[in-house]
């Protein structure tokens, strides 16, 4: 369980919310926006959608360093520029 007073972002903010069942988060990503949706709420396991621009990756926290280790490995050190990275 992650607790609010752990909640830390160099540089930027955290903004901690309570959402129900259907209620939704917008991000503003530059031009761009994604959008977050409670599906549905079970004991303690949430279901959450993401409408997310092609331009935008969305992944998974556990994933995501094998995710630049393959990316990396695949394109060099500059990941930024490789058309793997979405």
């Amino acid at each position: 369980m992650i607790h609010q007073e752990n909640l830390k972002q160099e540089g930027g903010s955290v903004l901690v919310l309570s959402r129900k069942a259907a209620q939704q988060i917008v991000l503003m990503i530059g031009s761009e926006t994604v959008t977050i949706q409670i599906l549905t709420i079970t004991g303690n396991r949430v279901k959450v959608g993401i409408v997310a621009p092609s331009t935008i990756g969305v992944h998974r926290r556990e994933v995501l360093p094998k995710l630049i280790s393959d990316t990396e490995s695949t394109c060099g050190s500059e990941i930024t520029e490789c058309p793997l990275v979405a």
